[in-house]
């Protein structure tokens, strides 16, 4: 490398390259004239007092990772196009376009972002424009074909010049745009129904489409559009990723986003108008607006397999429902290129965008970010799946002290889907979440179905933090059945939908809880502990025994249902205490609760309390999930940045290797990568082996249903 400062210029020569490693910055407060190669995979910041020209016109400038303007002067005067592969940070100064372009990319592994603009930062043009793009990739099975909620996160293109790339067949770019009124609106075909539409919260319907494609692109609802795959793929052809792109002015703090105002007991679409993901909880929201939003999932099933919505509410601790498709753990933000829906109850109510509610980066539209949220709060979720495994639709029940069991909003009300829908209905509301005070003896739950097809179903329904005071059973009112349900592990009811309408009822089922009875023990005390091997120990004493046959050491994973493990014949009988124990050699993988059976010389009988060992709360370096598996996609989880290329193995009960597969985990990645597993495996057991490049095997055991 040659590279030379002379009288205020960081020269590069020509021939020469200036490679910035991944942990490393260029920290400069020259002019930057590359005549060579000037590669950044780590970070320029530009920080001189005086204006500064960069990058230089001659020589060679691949996309960069992280470009920051931090200029206390007259600012950076732009003298070529480039390209940002991660963060353009505006913290201080001037940037001038001048006539070049920056380009914010994005593709199948990383959207770039143009994070919070500083207060003393900001934005001049000449006949440069931002260039913001927004990859969409294919599902699993390779399909593309979806809607997607979208928004233009800049300002002055028109549809086609945008979309439809100027009405040019670009490989890679753009999608086909149709709508009934065809090419003489601007359309590329005419088609029976448009692929573009605007959500129009007077009417709470969408649009037909613009009367033009001439029309400007930009507005603050976004659009819900069709798209195919890029500008080769028509009607019929096979899918292909696609990246969308707007070349235009973005909004900055000397020109913010207009507030967006809602109606009350209206919804209403907003786009992000930033290009950056933003906190949905960092917004500026006022008046009678509901805690939840809402975003299209267009991995999830519909009525055609195109998408559907996610419900994402603070009441359910940010938590997606019916979660899956693109959305696991908390997920709280809107990214760069999407729009999303919010709904305000009984008053009207605002939101308002600012620099401070970026997060400063960017993932797929098709694809959530997940974290690890805590609470203290009591949930019920309930989920639809269905023959296949797959989610249908789902919805959570809230129980804090905050919450009333009047419907308001703290409820997240449900939009209806075209495909199977699995909700709550308190009075005549339906809702995907619903808070409610805490639960009481005979509080009820009202499941709502619709849509239901002809076939096999399960509910799966995961119980967080109850009161395992509580028991709760499932009643069918077709079938005339109580299912006991679990407060502390999950459940799996199945049940089928018939040819009898009875069978797929919108009222079919409902959850009832009650308060289990415990009977006074007479001083019996009951405690359990894991040991160092894995093991649990259980103690217990009668503080005063007398007139006791046995003691019946009964074992649950899920502390309704209880086995046998010991029996203990009473030792004193005289008034005394006396004390008990026993090692539980097989504990279950996850909780264990204990109980003791007290029989009386009598024949009378009477519970201790009930006493749980949790499972062991060291998280493994990798998991996976559902487990067990409906269905054949499955979830592999890493915990920590263990970033490289694994080789998966499937082995059977009998230790024959039945599949194999190879995964590249990287940055990209997020904290899951999904496997399809092939549909001929058979019911039953497998261990699943995961090996690292330096050998390393990570064996967990799957059961596939």
């Amino acid at each position: 490398m040659q590279a030379q400062n002379p009288h205020g210029v960081l020269t590069i020569k020509s021939g020469a390259t200036l490679n910035i490693g991944k942990n490393a910055a260029l920290v400069t407060n020259s002019d930057i004239d590359n005549r060579g190669t000037l590669k950044n995979a780590g970070s320029i910041i530009l920080n001189g007092n005086t204006a500064q020209s960069f990058p230089g016109t001659a020589g060679s400038i691949p996309t960069m990772n992280l470009l920051e303007v931090k200029n206390t002067g007259a600012g950076i005067n732009l003298n070529r196009n480039i390209e940002i592969g991660k963060e353009l940070k505006l913290t201080a100064g001037n940037l001038a376009l001048g006539n070049y372009d920056v380009t914010v990319q994005s593709n199948a592994t990383q959207t770039a972002a143009v994070s919070a603009i500083g207060a003393g930062a900001g934005v001049s043009y000449g006949a440069g424009r931002f260039k913001v793009e927004r990859y969409i990739g294919m599902d699993a099975g390779g399909n593309l074909r979806a809607w997607q909620f979208l928004s233009v996160p800049a300002n002055g293109q028109t549809i086609k010049d945008c979309w439809q790339e100027g009405g040019s067949t670009t490989v890679g770019y753009g999608t086909v745009v149709t709508n009934p009124l065809g090419t003489a609106a601007g359309y590329d075909y005419a088609s029976p129904g448009t692929s573009i539409k605007t959500y129009i919260s007077a009417n709470s319907a969408y649009d037909q489409g613009p009367a033009s494609t001439s029309s400007l692109i930009n507005n603050a609802k976004g659009y819900m559009l069709f798209v195919r795959g890029d500008r080769t793929v028509s009607y019929g052809l096979a899918t292909a990723p696609t990246t969308l792109r707007i070349r235009g002015t973005l909004f900055t703090p000397a020109d913010p986003p207009a507030s967006v105002s809602i109606s009350s007991d209206k919804y209403e679409s907003i786009g992000n108008p930033y290009a950056s993901q933003i906190d949905f909880t960092l917004l500026d929201r006022t008046g009678g607006l509901d805690n939840t939003f809402y975003t299209w999932d267009p991995l999830l099933t519909g009525l055609y397999g195109v998408g559907a919505y996610q419900t994402i509410s603070g009441t359910n601790s940010w938590i997606p429902v019916p979660g899956g498709g693109n959305y696991t753990g908390v997920h709280k933000t809107i990214e760069s290129g999407q729009a999303f829906f919010v709904h305000a109850s009984a008053t009207p109510g605002t939101i308002s965008f600012s620099e401070d509610a970026k997060t400063g980066g960017s993932t797929l539209v098709n694809r959530g970010e997940d974290e690890t949220g805590l609470t203290t709060r009591q949930f019920i979720r309930s989920t639809l799946l269905t023959s296949t495994g797959s989610i249908a639709d789902g919805n959570a029940a809230v129980f804090d002290i905050d919450f009333s069991n009047a419907v308001n909003r703290d409820d997240a009300l449900k939009i209806m889907k075209g495909g199977e829908n699995f909700g709550l209905k308190r009075g005549n509301q339906f809702l995907a979440v619903e808070g409610r005070s805490p639960v009481v003896t005979s509080d009820t739950l009202f499941y709502f179905t619709n849509n239901l097809l002809q076939q096999a179903y399960s509910i799966l329904i995961v119980p967080e933090n109850m009161d395992l005071s509580k028991a709760a059973w499932l009643i069918d009112n077709f079938l005339q059945t109580q299912t006991p349900v679990s407060l502390s592990d999950s459940n799996y009811i199945n049940f089928n939908v018939t040819n009898n309408p009875l069978s797929s009822s919108s009222n079919r089922f409902m959850l009832v809880f009650k308060t289990l009875t415990v009977l006074a023990n007479s001083g019996t005390i009951l405690q359990a502990s894991r040991s160092v091997d894995g093991t649990i120990a259980i103690k217990w004493k009668n503080v005063a025994e007398n007139n006791t046959k046995e003691y019946i050491l009964e074992k649950s994973a899920d502390a309704i249902l209880f086995t046998t493990l010991t029996t203990k014949t009473a030792l004193m009988n005289m008034g005394t205490e006396a004390n008990y124990g026993y090692n539980d050699m097989l504990p279950f993988e996850g909780n264990n609760f204990y109980r003791i059976k007290i029989v009386a010389l009598n024949g009378a009988i009477k519970y201790s309390e009930i006493v749980k060992v949790a499972l062991l709360k060291n998280a493994p370096a990798i998991s996976i999930y559902p487990n067990p598996l409906k269905g054949r996609l499955l979830n592999i989880h890493f915990t920590s940045s263990m970033f490289g290329d694994y080789n998966i193995a499937l082995i059977n009960k009998a230790g024959q290797q039945v599949w194999t597969s190879s995964i590249l985990y990287n940055t990209g990645s997020g904290n899951n990568i999904q496997l399809v597993l092939p549909k001929n495996l058979i019911a039953g057991g497998y261990h699943l082996n995961i090996i690292d490049k330096e050998g390393k095997s990570y064996n967990i055991a799957l059961m596939l249903l």
